[in-house]
């Protein structure tokens, strides 16, 4: 398993807890309350983060695959960026 913390609004405390296992992809998110617990995270965040891992590996795969095209990389790169900040996006609504 990996986890990840993430400070999602820069108070300096990890609101969010992502544990993935590698081989998977399977993965959980947890949300920490003010006070310190834990619980699931809501299924529309999950969803986000799918996609936002979803756009990470596939931009590792047409990027830097076998068959990538190094004068598409910048292209492929602000492609990912957007659906990562969409998805980004998608976690607040």
């Amino acid at each position: 398993m990996v986890l990840t913390e993430g400070d999602e609004n820069g108070d300096g405390i990890f609101e969010t807890i992502l544990a993935r296992h590698p081989e998977t992809k399977a993965f959980e998110v947890f949300t920490r309350k003010a006070d310190g617990t834990m619980q699931p995270a809501s299924v529309r965040v999950v969803e986000a983060y799918k996609k936002q891992m979803s756009a990470v590996d596939e931009f590792f795969v047409e990027a830097l695959g076998k068959d990538a095209n190094p004068d598409k990389f910048e292209e492929l790169m602000r492609a990912a960026q957007k659906k990562i900040q969409d998805a980004e996006k998608e976690k607040k609504e």
